[in-house]
């Protein structure tokens, strides 16, 4: 027997479905009932951990439109529904792209820091961390002349001390 290299009558309509989403993508924003999210971690069967705009963590599970069609990574944005009967769990019925996201910060719907737009994975806080372990002490190479050698004339050492405090008050203020 042949062996079938094209698929199926089901494999070939959804093909076609696929042609007409991609070629119009609306532009969802947030209605009533509806919050931003981002990904957290996947459960499998359709389940997410997901962590809401308004700072709340919940249960996001897929709708059956979106199920086989659409596969959500961690740190991805959706848009879901939120329950009236249970605050924990909300319904997932949107996930945006790259374009969408940056749209969304461009309309201050969502922040660059939520999105993780501009840091590439680094927070400031990560940041602050590192400039905490290392203390850059910035001295010309006059003041560490000056200090070696001492007091060899008070005379001339007392104008020069004014000197160098001026010299390492600006690379301070820098």
């Amino acid at each position: 027997m042949v062996r079938n290299l094209r698929g199926g009558n089901k494999s070939k309509k959804l093909a076609k479905k696929r042609q007409n989403e991609a070629a119009y993508r609306p532009y969802l924003m947030k209605k009533k009932g509806q919050e931003y999210a981002k990904v957290i971690k996947s459960m499998g069967d359709g389940k997410m951990d997901i962590e809401c705009y308004d700072g709340e963590k919940r249960l996001g599970i897929l709708t059956g439109k979106m199920r086989k069609r659409t596969w959500l990574n961690k740190e991805d944005i959706i848009l879901v529904n939120l329950r009236d009967y249970q605050d924990t769990k909300c319904d997932i019925i949107w996930k945006y792209n790259g374009y969408e996201i940056s749209r969304l910060v461009t309309d201050e719907e969502i922040t660059s820091a939520y999105a993780g737009i501009g840091n590439k994975g680094v927070s400031q806080s990560d940041m602050d961390e590192v400039d905490s372990v290392f203390d850059f002490n910035y001295q010309t190479e006059k003041t560490e002349k000056k200090e070696s050698s001492g007091s060899s004339s008070d005379e001339s050492s007392g104008s020069s001390d004014d000197e160098t405090e001026e010299e390492t008050m600006n690379i301070a203020d820098i």
